[in-house]
């Protein structure tokens, strides 16, 4: 079998060389004519002899399958050629997972999908299980199966771009957080968005659970197909079959027999949306096995993940968190629900197309100030003052201009909160660096005022 595998990135390289180890035929292939070729793509072209390609017209019939990296858009010229001549198309998911032994715990949604994947790899390693972190998280899953055997876990964050070209890819346990609007550049529609991220459990079976959102309309809708046992996570109603917020404690059900997981004052996580990503990582170790009681113990020793409503220090009485990881509309609304209030929002980037009229009109009082930057800067200004926004509005060059105005103008007991409301592909390579930038600002910040 002739392999082609779209895109130098990590998810690339990590294909090529499971590939490579199968003693696979591989061809490496990137859209972007003036990309530099990886170190690791020019040593496997020296020691395995493959082909490396780079923007060139290349004949597509020599190959039987393209595994296509999240970043390559399924209707791009090459993937379409490739289509026509009859190889089939998959995702560096897909292809791990036909090579993989043990369990898949598959994590998808809009938000939130980071923090419990995060939380769950904890619990489960907490508890005793050989697991694996991976998949859109940072470790790509093709990364992870050396030394795997039948008992891994593979707690695995999956994204709408994976799950586009999956076939058989079968998680034991699936579970989708929440659907709201984003990455539109891409899908074109909300109904293609949500059916991309319902894949997840399209072969499941009645053997599998699929855990979901019974809060979220759109979530609860889509799952309501899924073949699998069903578990709802609530924050409203009480479950028979699920994980739900009743009189302040996290509560487990399965069969209707409840177990009380903690108090909700005892987690160390800001907002309703973390009690629901808590009660989905919690209930997928319970289904798998794991004890009421180790969970719980790593539940409430678990910590916010780094640029995800991240405390970065305090200086002249002015709080500064990083939430570069709010890359969309709905990300940054609810790190503004779990804040108090006195805001003064950083935000844009890349621009995926989202309503920031709407965001605008989600502020509820909280945002004093906005610091806008990136791509959509003079969007995301037109559009909040059409909301009806009367807060300051500076439109800056760059991210440390922001920093700068925003400390300026903030008060002691106000928040400086970067929470972009947009990727970060137009300035920064991902959004862990743009938040480091942020990190490394507030330092020297905090160096120069000396408190």
């Amino acid at each position: 079998m002739s392999t082609i595998v779209l895109g130098f990135g990590k998810s690339g390289i990590s294909a090529m060389r499971l590939l490579l180890g199968k003693g696979q035929d591989v061809t490496m292939y990137d859209t972007r004519k003036d990309i530099e070729v990886p170190d690791d793509i020019s040593k496997a072209k020296s020691k395995y002899d493959i082909k490396v390609y780079a923007g060139e017209d290349i004949d597509v019939s020599a190959y039987d399958l393209a595994v296509i990296s999240p970043g390559v858009d399924p209707e791009t010229e090459i993937v379409r050629k490739l289509k026509d001549a009859g190889a089939e198309i998959i995702s560096e998911l897909e292809l791990a997972y036909r090579y993989a032994k043990g369990k898949f715990i598959a994590i998808t949604g809009t938000n939130g999908k980071t923090t419990t994947t995060t939380l769950a790899g904890e619990i489960f390693k907490n508890a005793g299980f050989d697991v694996r972190i991976c998949g859109n998280i940072g470790r790509p899953v093709s990364e992870s199966l050396e030394n795997s055997n039948e008992d891994t876990y593979f707690v695995t964050e999956v994204s709408s771009f994976q799950l586009e070209a999956i076939s058989k890819f079968k998680p034991f346990i699936s579970i989708i957080l929440n659907i709201t609007e984003d990455h539109l550049d891409r899908h074109k529609t909300m109904e293609n968005y949500i059916a991309a991220k319902c894949r997840v459990f399209e072969n499941q079976d009645e053997r599998d659970s699929l855990i979901y959102n019974a809060d979220d309309e759109g979530v609860a809708k889509c799952a309501h197909g899924s073949q699998a046992l069903k578990y709802a996570i609530s924050l409203k109603n009480p479950q028979k079959n699920g994980a739900y917020l009743k009189d302040g404690k996290l509560i487990l059900a399965i069969d209707g027999r409840t177990q009380v997981l903690c108090d909700a004052k005892d987690v160390n996580l800001f907002g309703e949306h973390n009690i629901q990503n808590i009660l989905a990582a919690s209930l997928a170790a319970l289904l798998a096995g794991a004890s009421i009681d180790s969970i719980g113990n790593t539940v409430k020793k678990f910590k916010a993940v780094e640029h995800r409503l991240e405390y970065v220090d305090t200086a002249c009485g002015v709080k500064y968190i990083n939430d570069s990881k709010g890359t969309n509309v709905d990300a940054s609304t609810i790190a503004i629900k779990a804040l108090p209030g006195g805001i003064h929002l950083i935000a844009g980037g890349y621009d995926k197309g989202a309503d920031f009229s709407e965001f605008a009109r989600g502020f509820d009082g909280k945002v004093k100030a906005l610091y806008l930057f990136g791509a959509t800067k003079e969007r995301f200004e037109k559009e909040v003052k059409h909301a009806g926004f009367e807060g300051r509005i500076s439109v800056c060059n760059t991210l440390r201009e922001c920093v700068e105005k925003a400390s300026s103008s903030a008060a002691s007991g106000d928040i400086v909160l970067l929470s972009p409301a947009s990727a970060s592909w137009d300035m920064y390579k991902s959004f862990e660096e743009r938040g480091d930038e942020f990190k490394e600002l507030v330092v020297e910040l905090k160096e120069r005022v000396k408190i």
